[in-house]
């Protein structure tokens, strides 16, 4: 318990110490963008207040030279408002008003209608533009209005007053988009900005994925007597210069060496008692190994034992040739004797020696399969004599049975090495697999080839049964796995004839068709 708590401290530390410099590095990062966003901000709103002072400057202008020449006859006005409208582009319309309020002139004059709306809006308001302007002998700027055609806009006065009497307004109407258009292409500004007056909007230029309440700066604006607002928010091109994976960086990192820290400390102790625990349960492990390992040998010598008693009838036959030759001869001796026929003694003699040594070489090798070989040393044998003997055992069933057996069997084959009993055991079994399967079938045909191919002893059984079905042929060489008659098969001899194949470094495998029968293939490595 008290490594736990000391693993957790060390992780709580490590945690509050990235998340702290993460929210240090994203303050910082905020302060460098909010820089960006108040300097940018800060020339918007000097050049608005620049650009719209020059294009005032340019009316009172036109003034000028209307008080000087005491008025101007309509086509020179027009003329001078057309060229002024050409290069101050903010301008939506220009406009005469006469000392009575009434609209003389207006440029473009397709905006005659348009001009007397928005300047009846006008003298609505309580500050009225066109009074305040005539009082104060100087420029008005009226509340944003709607133009029919270009969103918001302003109307500036000015009262003209040629030889010190009043005789009217030139009337400027201003186009907000036009106006924030010319300032942000000539200012190659790309920051996004809404301009608000009396909390309403009079012009948005704000990208959809900008997110309106993040670093966002408000600056006021005023601009002859009116009041307004400028709100920006940083650009994309500021984010991508400003914004750093090294906060999320320094936040993942320090998490992750905190969580290691923590645990490597906790574990280290985990495994120290695990280690014990381990020593232990492999000295378990190593007896029930030692246990299994002698459990398994005596069930392949019991397989062994089994498949002898199978084989009793045909080892029954083969001891007996040789004990008749010898009872023949033995009787046949004293006859030949009485006659002094030494010549036929003589013969008969060495008749009943080879048959005894016949008899002695069937049980020598009864003796050697019989026996536990699980740890007999592997010799050199010869793979034709290794086949030979393997069909010995069953030639005599086969016959009984009825079944052909083929034999192709290469020349020359070299020796191999490998424990004799345990590879005679393997052939044994599919031997004997192959005479059940063609039992029943009308053709009974067990086959047996031998063969060299790339420095390994190719064996080959094969027969004419029925075949193995689809479903069963993955799980053939699985233990207790059979696909013969209750009582006919534990399933134990495939998986052991794989277990002794593969401890001799080679291959078996199989293939069947139901209808044509099944071929298991043996692969030994050669010396």
């Amino acid at each position: 318990m008290k490594y736990q708590i000391i693993a957790g401290i060390i992780l709580s530390l490590g945690a509050a110490l990235s998340v702290g410099s993460w929210h240090y590095l994203k303050r910082y990062e905020n302060q460098v963008i909010g820089s960006e966003v108040a300097s940018q901000s800060h020339n918007i709103a000097k050049v608005i207040k620049v650009q719209l002072t020059e294009q005032v400057q340019s009316l009172k202008r036109m003034a000028k030279r209307w008080e000087y020449n005491n008025g101007t006859p309509f086509d020179q006005w027009l003329f001078d408002a057309m060229n002024f409208m050409t290069y101050e582009q903010a301008y939506h319309s220009l406009a005469w008003v006469d000392k009575y309020n009434q609209i003389q002139w207006v440029a473009p004059i397709r905006q005659v209608s348009e001009v007397k709306k928005l300047l009846s809006e006008v003298s609505q308001y309580h500050n009225n533009a066109l009074a305040q302007a005539k009082q104060s002998q100087t420029v008005a700027i009226s509340q944003s209005l709607e133009l029919a055609q270009d969103g918001k806009g302003f109307v500036v006065v000015l009262p003209l007053f040629p030889k010190g009497e009043f005789d009217g307004y030139l009337i400027g109407i201003f186009s907000f988009n036009q106006l924030m258009s010319v300032i942000l292409e000539t200012g190659h500004f790309d920051t996004p900005i809404t301009m608000m007056e009396a909390g309403q909007i009079v012009y948005q230029q704000v990208p959809e994925n900008t997110r309106v309440d993040q670093n966002m700066l408000q600056t006021k604006l005023p601009v002859f007597g009116r009041q307004w607002e400028i709100y920006n928010w940083p650009s994309q091109s500021v984010l991508s210069r400003s914004k750093s994976l090294l906060p999320a960086m320094v936040l993942t990192f320090g998490l992750c060496i905190s969580f290691l820290l923590s645990f490597s400390f906790y574990f280290a102790r985990q495994v120290e008692r695990k280690k014990h625990e381990l020593e232990m349960k492999n000295e378990e492990l190593r007896l029930k190994n030692k246990e299994i390992a002698n459990t398994q040998s005596q069930l392949v010598h019991s397989t062994k034992l089994a498949s002898l008693g199978e084989m009793a009838t045909g080892i029954a036959h083969e001891l007996n040739q040789p004990l008749q030759v010898i009872s023949m001869n033995a009787e046949m001796g004293p006859e030949f004797l009485a006659q002094n026929k030494t010549n036929r003694v003589v013969k008969s003699f060495t008749d009943i020696m080879q048959q005894v040594d016949r008899a002695q070489s069937i049980i020598k090798q009864l003796r050697c399969f019989g026996r536990d070989s699980a740890h007999d040393e592997h010799q050199s044998i010869s793979s034709e004599e290794l086949i030979k003997s393997s069909l010995m055992f069953l030639k005599r069933q086969f016959t009984s049975k009825n079944i052909e057996v083929r034999e192709n069997i290469a020349p020359a084959l070299p020796q191999i090495k490998c424990n004799k009993v345990q590879i005679e055991q393997v052939l044994l079994n599919l031997l004997v697999n192959a005479r059940d399967a063609v039992e029943n079938s009308e053709v009974k045909v067990v086959g047996i080839k031998a063969f060299q191919k790339d420095r390994r002893l190719l064996i080959e059984v094969y027969d004419s049964g029925s075949g193995i079905p689809s479903d069963a042929i993955d799980r053939i060489f699985d233990p207790f796995f059979t696909t013969k008659e209750v009582g006919k098969g534990t399933g134990l001899g495939l998986s052991i004839s794989h277990a002794i194949i593969e401890q001799h470094g080679g291959d078996i495998s199989v293939e069947s068709e139901q209808g044509k029968g099944t071929q298991f293939l043996v692969q030994l490595p050669l010396n």
